[in-house]
């Protein structure tokens, strides 16, 4: 009314035309219909009146239907693995097992008799932050992982070795209608042991840790160590091993306190093939492989493998020979080819790798003064190491005189003498008459 006017509020709450309660001068008011009686269907009328001094009245009302029933709900829940066909899970005793790799759908649909739209929310402990709202039909995915209570690196190694309980979550349903009557529904999730062993090993060879500066070397004895491995879930005891080396088996499901820590022989320079695998009591597998680069032993161990020349092995002629050499060792050296007391230049001799041996070509002009076969060697040192040595090299060389003009002059006459003693010997001196 005008700012003059000081008006009367009234107010009058019934239920099917008898007043339940009623107030004056109130801006508002605040109604719980159970406290007055009400029940589900029954309607709460509400009528307000402002009067003012001149007895003039403006009259508002409204009908409120009580709701005083829970909205209904169904909920289905499917483990979908990273491999195979989903399966439902059965929830009859409020526990969803589902396993630690499988993702978890979450189906639910909820209705109220009203009509209206009905909220739905899940939380879960999972983290603090985990929450799902939507409205009448929710589809909803999620991981529930081991939790940190399980076995890892967390732990120390007496401890991650251990048995430990399977992880527990809660998950919390909450759906509410337009009236705010809410149903509630708890469950558990049972985390499944899904995961096989985790495969930590230690390389060690003659005592030492493998490391980028300190690489295994041809012929070392090698030491595998699999203290840090772990399972999640069971004790290390609990587990079983195979492993396998360059495709050829070692040892076969064998128990961990068997192959903890277990010996590799000897490997040759280059690349090796290491795969382990490990078993849980559930049957749950990992595998671990990787490949191990065994540099060759130190020292230098020339060898030959290729010689050729160019010329004709004439003598008096200089031929052109080009010999390739490998060095099996792990340390360089320097090294020339001789033959007799002609040598070439001084050339490096790399040091060989994992990939294999270190190459070197080495060229030698060799003039042939003598005819007859043709020795060479290589001869190479090592001041590092203060070592020294040849290597014999047999070759196909055979170096043979020069024919000349001369030569086959006196071939020719030689040649017709014989025929002219042998004409003479059958004919004698006797003329042919015609």
């Amino acid at each position: 009314d005008s700012a003059l006017e000081n008006t009367q509020l009234e107010w009058d709450v019934s239920n099917n035309g008898t007043s339940v309660f009623d107030a004056k001068n109130e801006n508002w008011i605040t109604i719980i219909p159970s406290e007055f009686g009400y029940q589900h269907g029954e309607v709460l009328s509400v009528v307000f009146i402002c009067r003012d001094s001149f007895d003039g009245t403006s009259t508002w009302y409204e009908n409120v239907v009580i709701d005083g029933v829970s909205p209904t709900w169904e909920a289905s829940f499917m483990a979908n693995p990273t491999e195979g066909e989903s399966t439902l899970i059965d929830i009859s005793d409020g526990i969803i097992e589902i396993g630690s790799e499988d993702i978890l759908d979450i189906n639910i649909t909820a209705v109220d008799d009203s009509g209206l739209d009905t909220t739905i929310e899940i939380t879960s402990n999972r983290t603090s932050e985990w929450r799902h709202v939507d409205w009448n039909d929710m589809f909803a995915q999620s991981k529930f992982p081991q939790g940190e209570k399980v076995n890892g690196l967390h732990l120390d190694i007496n401890s991650r070795h251990e048995e430990k309980p399977e992880t527990r979550y809660s998950l919390n349903l909450t759906v509410m209608d337009d009236s705010g009557n809410r149903a509630y529904q708890n469950w558990t999730i049972l985390v499944l042991d899904q995961a096989g062993p985790e495969i930590l090993p230690d390389i060690y060879y003659n005592g030492t840790l493998l490391a980028p500066e300190n690489p295994v070397r041809a012929g070392e004895r090698i030491q595998v160590n699999l203290t840090n491995s772990y399972d999640d879930i069971d004790s290390i005891m609990d587990t079983r091993w195979t492993f396998i080396l360059n495709q050829e088996k070692v040892f076969e499901n064998m128990t961990y306190a068997d192959v903890s820590i277990f010996d590799v022989e000897p490997l040759e320079a280059g690349s090796h093939w290491f795969i382990l695998m490990a078993w849980d009591s559930k049957d749950n597998v990992n595998l671990l492989s990787f490949s191990l680069s065994v540099q060759p032993a130190p020292g230098v161990d020339i060898r030959f493998w290729n010689l050729s020349y160019y010329g004709e092995p004439v003598i008096g002629n200089t031929i052109s020979v080009h010999a390739i050499m490998q060095n099996l060792g792990g340390d360089a050296a320097n090294g020339r080819l001789c033959s007799g007391d002609v040598c070439s230049q001084v050339v490096n001799v790399p040091w060989a790798t994992s990939v294999g041996p270190g190459i070197v070509e080495v060229d030698l002009e060799l003039p042939l003064e003598n005819s007859g076969a043709v020795d060479f060697r290589f001869e190479w040192g090592s001041s590092q190491l203060n070592l020294e040595g040849e290597v014999p090299i047999d070759s196909d060389i055979q170096v043979r005189q020069e024919t000349g003009p001369l030569q086959t002059i006196i071939l020719v006459f030689v040649v017709i003498a014989g025929l002219s003693w042998l004409a003479h010997r059958l004919w004698g001196t006797e003329k042919i008459e015609y």
